[in-house]
């Protein structure tokens, strides 16, 4: 039980350090400064840099995501069509609710007529 409540505090503390990266990003939009100036300034923090370096991986497979779909001029309506995955799995997908498997990630790409390619880079 002890284990039990442990994982849900640290799940509920992980959940509050992303709404916190959320409403520093948001903020930073409402005052229309440049994304990475403001981006910038915020990673200054250790704590926040730290659970932003830990994001990125998820946050660079949703930028992928839309890019690809933009690139080919699609809305997320076309891409579902093409693929049979639900228009609103793919809004989740890219608003970085739901977390997609690799099987997925193929889906998308032969959708979009494009290949998958994930690399492993150097630290």
């Amino acid at each position: 039980m002890d284990l039990l409540k442990k994982l849900r505090k640290r799940q509920k503390k992980r959940f509050k350090k992303r709404k916190h990266i959320e409403k520093i990003i948001s903020k930073g939009m409402r005052i229309m400064r440049k994304f990475d100036d403001f981006l910038e300034e915020q990673l200054k923090d250790e704590e926040l840099k730290k659970e932003y370096d830990n994001m990125q991986p998820e946050f660079d497979v949703i930028r992928a995501i839309v890019e690809a779909r933009i690139s080919r001029n699609l809305t997320q309506k076309q891409l579902a069509e093409r693929t049979g995955i639900n228009q609103a799995d793919i809004s989740k997908l890219e608003n970085g609710t739901r977390n997609p498997s690799l099987n997925l990630l193929k889906r998308l790409a032969d959708g979009m007529d494009m290949v998958l390619k994930i690399e492993f880079i150097p630290k």
